[in-house]
């Protein structure tokens, strides 16, 4: 018989090695000894160099274990019934492109390389082989894709980075602009003003003190702004009482940041701004729920230069496109094209102006799939503040398991965490972290108390839905996200789901610690 060896490793999972054999190597009454030694025997030799291995008789049967279980790598011979080598090479090139294929057959000939090389082999290996050889060939081969994979990555968030920091110099330029024209209008407006001008005429005044307040020639005084705490006077005042009596349907949660380092604001004014936005919030929301949440970001504003914040957002549904986001805190903008009539001209733009003139800025991010908006804050973190937030150590034998398929994140996550004392463990993929937890299930161990997963993993598994699985084998499971990329809606959906924080990468030591202490300490 034609036979087929599935290896895997720890750090590289489902490695699949097909291997058939020469029609003389078989007989009428199936598979021989002789093909069942040689197969066992390249199992063998590939488990011994961390391979984990598993076999199929034929390239038929070697897709049909693709398609059931994915596979990192096959191995295949040239010389095969049914389904030959080259025609194994060109479906599996066709339905996965980035899984590398290994020729290794005793029947090469110049043509019949160059043809398995043209439609998709990554290697060529003639019989008879040693198998330090066949190793080392295939350590290449998935070493290469390895590093494909981390180029594409760093491409795509280096791109990322890149479109964000283009859009905040945009918006820059653009709220600057506005600056100057409420600047100019101002003067005008005041010059008309400055003679007695009948009652009905106020208005007008009002106007003028509005595009005013767009344009402050001095900051006010700043100093560190607890905004958790902020948010919870807030919501035990009078104001948010007389605002609940008025929109009874309208449900407010929190999700708070715990640690949360104080931000850079000014706590007199800035009560009012929060308050401001969180009102906005409930009278703009298409739906019964307003989030209201506290974090820290961290946010490139040029290549060389990253800043971390403390984010005040509100959360609320409302259908707005991401470019229509990106302008909604343009006088006018929101009330005339978006049809918020509940909001007026200036409301969103002296919230920009306020969270400028403390040294950050203000954000509307469009979230699952244009349907819900966040409206935030961004302020800097208070000067000083990060080296004097609480212990961020392991309390206890917590573990951790980080899932990355990147070496060396997943090596620097484990050092960091480690160095806080906590014990790490490491997966590759999300198909090996199910496996590790499964392992610790059937020993009856426990399993890990916080799962750290990349967004985007190199097997059939994102971070999301290996997080779905993990939750569904142990509803209290707890994680966080990590990725390169800034919130979308696939991690809006992890969190709604109970993902406890989503981080970008980066990730900083300290930033990393407060994450995991905070996912830690909730209730389970």
């Amino acid at each position: 018989m034609f036979q087929a060896v599935l290896l895997r490793d720890a750090e590289h999972v489902a490695r699949l090695v097909a291997m058939g054999f020469n029609p003389s190597e078989k007989t009428q009454f199936g598979d021989t000894p002789l093909c069942a030694a040689v197969r066992s025997g390249l199992a063998v030799n590939l488990e011994r160099d961390g391979y984990r291995v598993s076999t199929a008789a034929s390239g038929d049967e070697a897709l049909a274990c693709l398609a059931r279980e994915g596979a990192d790598l096959v191995l295949t011979d040239m010389v095969m019934d049914g389904v030959d080598g080259l025609e194994l090479i060109r479906r599996v090139t066709a339905r996965m492109p980035d899984l590398p294929i290994v020729v290794l057959t005793g029947h090469g000939t110049p043509a019949n390389a160059v043809e398995a090389m043209r439609n998709g082999a990554a290697d060529y290996i003639l019989k008879p082989a040693r198998p330090e050889e066949i190793a080392h060939r295939i350590r290449l081969v998935l070493d290469a894709r390895d590093l494909r994979r981390r180029l594409v990555r760093e491409r795509t968030r280096a791109q990322a980075q890149r479109h964000e920091r283009d859009r905040h110099a945009v918006r820059r330029e653009r709220r600057a602009a506005i600056a100057g024209f409420a600047a100019g209008l101002s003067a005008d407006l005041h010059a008309i003003l400055s003679s007695p001008l009948p009652a009905a005429l106020s208005p007008l005044r009002e106007l003028a003190e509005r595009v005013a307040a767009l344009h402050t020639a001095s900051a006010p005084p700043t100093a560190p702004w607890d905004l958790n705490r902020a948010v919870e006077r807030y919501l035990e005042s009078e104001r948010y009482a007389a605002l609940r009596d008025r929109h009874p349907g309208t449900r407010i949660e929190k999700r708070l940041g715990n640690p949360l380092p104080p931000a850079t604001g000014c706590p007199v004014s800035g009560a009012e701004f929060l308050a401001r936005l969180i009102e906005l919030a409930v009278r703009v929301s298409n739906e019964p729920s307003v989030l209201l949440c506290t974090r820290v970001e961290r946010i490139a504003a040029r290549a060389e230069d990253e800043r971390h914040y403390t984010v005040f957002g509100a959360q609320f549904g409302a259908s707005v496109e991401p470019e229509d986001a990106d302008r909604i805190f343009e006088p006018y903008y929101a009330e005339r094209t978006l049809g918020w009539r509940t909001v007026s001209g200036f409301e969103l733009a002296h919230l920009d102006a306020f969270a400028e003139r403390c040294g950050g800025f203000a954000e509307a991010r469009s979230l699952s799939d244009g349907r819900r908006l966040e409206l935030a804050l961004f302020l800097p973190v208070a000067a000083g503040e990060a080296a004097a937030e609480p212990a961020l150590r392991a309390r206890g034998g917590e573990h951790i398991l980080v899932v990355d398929d990147g070496e060396a994140p997943r090596n620097e996550a484990r050092r960091m965490l480690e160095q806080l004392g906590y014990t790490v463990s490491v997966a590759e993929s999300g198909q090996a972290a199910l496996a590790w937890a499964e392992e610790r299930a059937r020993k009856g161990e426990p399993p890990a108390d916080l799962m750290v997963i990349d967004l985007v993993l190199g097997d059939a598994l994102d971070g999301v839905d290996t997080f779905r699985r993990a939750r569904a084998a142990n509803p209290r499971q707890k994680a966080l996200l990590v990725g390169g990329f800034v919130e979308t809606a696939r991690v809006t959906e992890a969190l709604d789901e109970g993902v406890a924080r989503y981080l970008r990468k980066p990730l900083a030591s300290d930033e990393l610690g407060r994450a995991v202490r905070e996912a830690l300490d909730q209730p389970g």
